[in-house]
């Protein structure tokens, strides 16, 4: 199909016309959120983890196209067991920008969990991304406590303890992040919990 070759080069102006060809929205929709089956790929890809993972000069204007097909699911897990923004979270050019794209979509759901039970924020701190997690963080409804298949909760973060990402962010290299995050995410644990009024 026409908007699967438009996809990989990247070409946003025709996505757009194809997206607005309204007699074009049945064909869109049967294969939407399938994987395209590409030969030779290692991954089966969907639509939107195709423009998710773009590396054209267009790949933002891609993006935004592709998350306003009609019947587009943003939660999607796919064969592989991940959901779109897990993948952009580790594997996006496009960085915090793409996350914020798809975190403004209408049907996105903050704490979906992929096969191995990693939501968003699991992920975000997984990769230390300090952009990201702030900007998860901030989402209404976002679930900190739920744990993955290795048990590991994000327990106890809230909104509040925003400030101790922010000193995470003078260390200077990776590993040393990762393991200040951990440290800070356990001691946030430990802090008892208020208790409701």
């Amino acid at each position: 199909m026409k908007l699967l070759k438009q996809l990989k080069k990247g070409d946003a102006e025709t996505i757009r016309r194809i997206r607005e060809n309204k007699s074009k929205h049945e064909e869109i929709n049967r294969f939407i959120n399938a994987s395209n089956g590409q030969e030779g790929a290692s991954q089966k890809l969907t639509i939107l983890e195709l423009a998710i993972l773009g590396d054209s000069a267009d790949s933002k204007e891609v993006l935004e196209e592709v998350l306003q097909l009609p019947g587009l699911d943003v939660n999607h897990l796919d064969p592989e067991g991940d959901i779109p923004l897990n993948i952009a979270l580790q594997r996006s050019k496009l960085g915090v920008e793409g996350v914020k794209m798809l975190l403004a979509h209408k049907d996105m759901k903050v704490n979906t969990q992929d096969r191995w039970k990693n939501t968003p924020l699991h992920v975000a701190i997984d990769q230390v991304d300090l952009g990201a997690t702030k900007l998860l963080l901030a989402v209404d409804g976002i679930d900190i406590n739920l744990k993955n298949s290795r048990r590991q909760p994000r327990g106890g973060v809230s909104t509040g303890d925003v400030t101790v990402l922010q000193m995470l962010e003078n260390i200077p290299d990776k590993d040393s992040q990762r393991v200040a995050f951990q440290e800070a995410f356990d001691e946030i644990a430990k802090k008892p919990k208020a208790k409701p009024k």
